[in-house]
């Protein structure tokens, strides 16, 4: 299950294999559940690093197709015709 979730998750095999051993080093998990805690916060703040970069892409795509539908409006032609 664990190792399950954390493909899911974005983990490589190799971060699930350390996570899983840190619990043979700390029987009570403690060591284990404090870097777990730690790499989704970095997996976290590298998602929301795309995230921000791809809705800045996306606005920037979303102006460049206003900007062509409004010089082939300007030019007579529809811009939803092929």
């Amino acid at each position: 299950g664990w190792i399950r979730r954390g493909q899911r998750l974005g983990f490589k095999l190799a971060e699930i294999h350390e996570l899983l051993d840190l619990y043979q080093v700390d029987r009570t998990g403690v060591q284990q559940l404090r870097e777990l805690l730690r790499r989704s916060r970095s997996h976290v703040a590298d998602l929301e690093a795309k995230r921000r970069d791809l809705d800045a892409q996306i606005a920037e795509f979303k102006e460049v197709e206003s900007q062509v539908e409004a010089e082939l409006k300007h030019r007579g032609a529809d811009p939803e015709s092929d």
